[in-house]
Formats: structure tokens, sequence, C-alpha cells
């Protein structure tokens, strides 16, 4: 072989010797460049651009000594997909701009990150990509499950759940779609069940996030539906005790509430007007209630837009059935004032305002500490939501808990 020849493999093998740790770094660097770019821009969206909110401190944790490593927090958040943005007179006194995806994507990613949650769970997402990509940098993963009918035609949104890989790893995760009341059926609607386990401490979590028939009329489908997802979860993850399934309320969509069990005004009423009675029936655990004593074997979260207010039959037949042992976050009496609504949009015909997102939990396992309220009434314009401080028809829900 020549001289020119060896000096040639010589510094093919020097190049080669040196690219691979070089070009990892250049990646790694670049990497976190944009991860502090796409930060300062979220954060100058949150100071200057978003409406104002607040978190509400309900307890300290439950010792002092309380590592922060048994500390998590949740985000729910039905995120307007686009597809249902553009559709015509659906939000008939929002300006045409700021329905674009261009102009909500970004405060989109700016509120899911506001208090920086450990857990996503979104509804209405068609652009599971955007998010991935964005919340990847941030370090978040996750698990998407498109709606069903939908899927096949390349139009799909559905529900997706987002994690920090810093503070859980999956174990596992399930999709199913509900099926109609004959059972046979499969319906477009389902739910997405992921089970984590946290990497700084030896605790579980289940995680469900769903999202129920939409429409008036057909709050039947509904009950059927979240009365599923619990014979789901408990035929995959075994989680209530059998005899919790003895004491099933015997509940349907005609039910009507009790005065003092429900106040359906009440969800609509401003917070200077406090009405006298929570819209959710108290359901604050104490210590020696059952709520306390039972629950799931795992702590589980279930969030999502049900599409049912607090007096309809689909949330009144979960927190009546105390064998599961399960509360709405933003159903105790520490808590309802801050959210008088969950989504607040004008319709060509009526406005609407009402509260149907819920983060749902096992008190038995986790303890709840702080609770985000919504947007303050002064705050919301005219034209209610979306609007050009806020990207979607639905406020998120966010929540602090403890492990116990």
């Amino acid at each position: 072989m020549t001289l020119l020849g060896l000096g040639i493999v010589f510094g093919g093998l020097v190049v080669a010797a040196w690219s691979w740790p070089w070009r990892q770094l250049a990646l790694t660097w670049r990497s976190a460049r944009d991860r502090r770019r796409l930060l300062r821009r979220l954060r100058a969206l949150q100071r200057d651009v978003l409406l104002p909110r607040s978190a509400i401190v309900l307890n300290e944790p439950l010792d002092e000594q309380t590592p922060t490593t048994y500390r998590f927090s949740v985000l729910q958040f039905n995120t307007l997909a686009d597809q249902y943005s553009q559709q015509d007179n659906n939000f008939v006194q929002c300006e045409p701009s700021v329905l674009e995806f261009s102009y909500r994507g970004s405060l989109l990613l700016a509120e899911i990150t506001r208090e920086q949650p450990d857990i996503v769970c979104l509804e209405e997402v068609d652009k599971f990509d955007f998010f991935t990509e964005h919340l990847k940098r941030l370090g978040y993963l996750g698990q998407f499950l498109p709606k069903r009918d939908e899927r096949r035609m390349g139009t799909a949104d559905g529900c997706a759940i987002f994690y920090k890989e810093d503070k859980f790893a999956e174990v596992r995760h399930k999709g199913f779609y509900f099926e109609d009341a004959a059972g046979g059926t499969k319906m477009s609607q389902g739910a997405l069940a992921l089970e984590l386990q946290n990497t700084q401490i030896d605790k579980r979590l289940l995680v469900v996030v769903t999202h129920l028939k939409a429409k008036m009329g057909h709050e039947d489908v509904r009950l059927t539906q979240i009365q599923q997802l619990i014979k789901y979860l408990q035929a995959e993850w075994d989680l209530f005790d059998p005899s919790a399934f003895d004491e099933t309320p015997l509940l349907t969509a005609n039910s009507q509430p009790s005065q003092s069990a429900s106040n359906p005004q009440a969800a609509r009423s401003p917070p200077d007007s406090r009405p006298s009675e929570p819209p959710f029936p108290s359901n604050r655990p104490s210590g020696a209630g059952d709520e306390m004593t039972r629950g799931p074997r795992l702590p589980v979260i279930i969030c999502g837009d049900f599409n049912s207010e607090p007096h309809d039959a689909t949330p009144r037949w979960l927190e009546k059935h105390k064998g599961l042992g399960l509360v709405s976050v933003y159903g105790q009496e520490s808590t309802w004032p801050h959210l008088t609504y969950s989504t607040w949009k004008i319709r060509p015909n009526a406005e609407v305002k009402r509260v149907i997102d819920y983060i749902w939990t096992s008190p038995s396992s986790l303890c709840l500490l702080k609770v985000l309220a919504a947007p303050p009434h002064d705050q919301v314009p005219p034209c209610r939501f979306p609007n050009e401080r806020y990207p979607s028809d639905h406020v998120s829900l966010w929540a602090e808990f403890s492990f116990r």
C-alpha cells in the first residue's frame, strides 16, 4: 500500500474515532439549546399572554418530613381539536385568527406546562406528533388512543397521556373502545389506561383518560360508558374488592338528584354570588369515613371530558358508588368554589357555561395538596373561549397529590 493510501486509511480511522462522540455531544448540545429556547418562549406566553390563574393550597404534606419524591401533579385538558375549531359556526364570536392552530399551538403548550405537571391527560388531540415533538424536548413521553371510527379516515382525534420520564416509567398501557348498550358494536369513544412506576420511590400509579360521548340527550350512553370503563379496569388490573360491585348504586340517566345532593345552577354561578351548597355532593374524605378505608388496590387517577355536569347521572354514579372509593378532585368542599366552569363558549343559539371536565382520584392512597382555580370571570373576554389569551373552549384542570 502506498503512503497516500496509508494516509487515507489512517485519516479515516481518526475521523471515525472522533466523529461519534463529537456527533453525540453536538446532538446533546443542540437538544439542550432547543429546550432552553422552547422554555423561554413558553414562559413568555405564560407571563404575558395566558389568562391568569391561581394555585390553591388545600393541604400540607402528610408529614413535614415527607420528601418531595412522594409528590406529583396531574393536568387534565381538552385541547380543542383543530378540525373542530375550524368548523363553521362553532365559535361565532371568536376572531378566526385565534382559532388557527398556528396561533393556538404554542398557547396550548404554555397552558399544559404552566404548573409543570408530572402527568398530562389530553382529549381532542388530532396533532399528536406536534405534542410529542415539543413535550419530548421538555422531558415527557406519551401514549395515544385515536377515536375508532375516524382512525380509518385519517382525521382522528383522541386521548393522550404524557408523563415526565425522570419521575415515572411506563409499566404497561391498555386502550379499549366502548360498546353500545347491546354489547355488539364498538363505539368511536374509548379510554386509555397507563400504569406508571415512580422512578424515585417504590410506588405505582394507574392513570386513565377518557372522552365520553358528547351532546345533550346521551346521558344514558355516557353512564353506560363509565360503567364499562370501571369493569374494564377491574378485569385488567383487579383494582377493587369484588364486594364493591355488590353495592352498585341503582342510578339511571333519568334519575333526579335530590336537592341536598346537587344544585345545577351553582355550576354556573359567578364567584361573587356563592351558592348555598356545592355544585357537587360533598365527598370530602374524613379520617374515619368509608372513602379513607376503602378504595382501589392501586392508586388511581381518572381524567376526562365527561360531557356531563355534576348533577347528571354519570358523575353521580361514580361518587355514589362508595365501594370504588373514588372522589372528584374539584367536588370537595374545599375545592368546588374554584371551578365554576370548565367550558364556556358562545354557540349560534346559546352561551354555554358548564362544568363537564373531571379529575377523579382515590383518597385512600393519595392526598390532595393543591388545585388550580379557573381564570377569573372578570378576565374572560366577551367572546368567551377560545380567545387570544386562551387556546381552547375548555380550561385545564390541575391537581397536586402526595402518595400516602
